[in-house]
């Protein structure tokens, strides 16, 4: 009955695992999104994914680039949106960037893939890019490369990365880092145009933001689980500050009292805070929106 729907435009099927046979949903006329990161069915290469008439986002689990790559690329105008999740693929093939110019999101989640930079780059539209972070030299070439992209996400990069470079990558305004460790006396970069940055499971201290703790464009700041982080007086000189995650850091024993200093700030989320203490009341009475309990799910307002 789905499969006849004459007006579905998006179709999330992420969290069933076991359905058998998505063919029927293929030939939506009007559907635009649709997510199987979490079908098995959806690594079969019997999945005629380019039946989709109108595609604008894309999702599919355990992509094989021998398999459903070859179908994914027919599309006569290619996709705005693509995320592969456990994508077996060991490397990003011209023919991939060929037939997707039109990409403007992409996430790639391989252990094995072995992630050509140079041919992301080729894509002219690309501005949001996921990747589990090719090595210790990736920050290097998004800065040599000019990154166009607006938003970057990096992640499980398996040795120490220093994130100097990444300072560098002008167009860059948002910033996400998940399970990252980086070297002695390396530095997250701070790019000129940054209005975001989460960490998150990140072996990184206080020392760690040097750059970040000068910046004069940073909107909101997200931390969590990153268990070196002592001190948080780095946010003191943002005064464009308006945003503030802090979970599972519970080590911190300073520099909460810089929340009080930010003019601008309007929410916090800080869930591991005691709701009587002095820094939250202050924040209340400020009209600051402030968040005690934990979400395991929290979108900014």
């Amino acid at each position: 009955m789905l499969g006849e729907s004459p007006s579905l435009v998006k179709l999330d099927l992420s969290s069933c695992l076991h359905i058998s046979h998505i063919t029927p949903v293929l030939g939506i006329a009007t559907l635009c999104e649709l997510n199987v990161l979490g079908c098995k069915n959806s690594r079969s290469a019997k999945q005629n994914f380019p039946r989709r008439p109108n595609p604008r986002s894309l999702s599919i689990g355990r992509a094989d680039s021998s398999k459903n790559e070859k179908h994914v690329i027919k599309y006569p105008q290619g996709l705005p949106t693509l995320k592969l999740r456990h994508d077996d693929s060991r490397a990003i093939k011209p023919s991939f960037t060929e037939r997707m110019q039109t990409l403007v999101e992409l996430q790639r989640d391989a252990n094995k893939m072995r992630v050509i930079l140079d041919r992301l780059f080729e894509l002219p539209h690309l501005r949001v890019l996921s990747l589990r972070c090719p090595g210790p030299s990736s920050c290097e070439v998004f800065a040599e490369v000019r990154l166009r992209g607006v938003k970057l996400s990096l992640t499980r990069c398996r040795k120490p990365t220093d994130l100097r470079p990444l300072a560098n990558v002008g167009s860059l305004e948002e910033l996400d880092l998940s399970c990252f460790k980086l070297p002695g006396k390396g530095v997250i970069g701070s790019p000129p145009l940054l209005r975001h940055l989460g960490v998150s499971r990140c072996d990184v201290a206080d020392e760690s933001f040097s750059q970040i703790r000068e910046s004069s464009t940073l909107e909101s700041l997200d931390i969590s689980n990153c268990k070196r982080i002592k001190d948080l007086s780095l946010i003191r000189k943002m005064g464009r500050f308006e945003k503030f995650s802090l979970v599972g850091c519970e080590n911190v024993w300073s520099g909460l009292e810089c929340l009080l200093k930010l003019p601008p700030l309007r929410f916090a989320y800080t869930p591991d805070a005691d709701p009587s203490s002095f820094i939250c009341s202050a924040l209340q009475q400020k009209d600051v929106t402030l968040v005690n309990e934990r979400f395991y799910y929290l979108e900014w307002p």
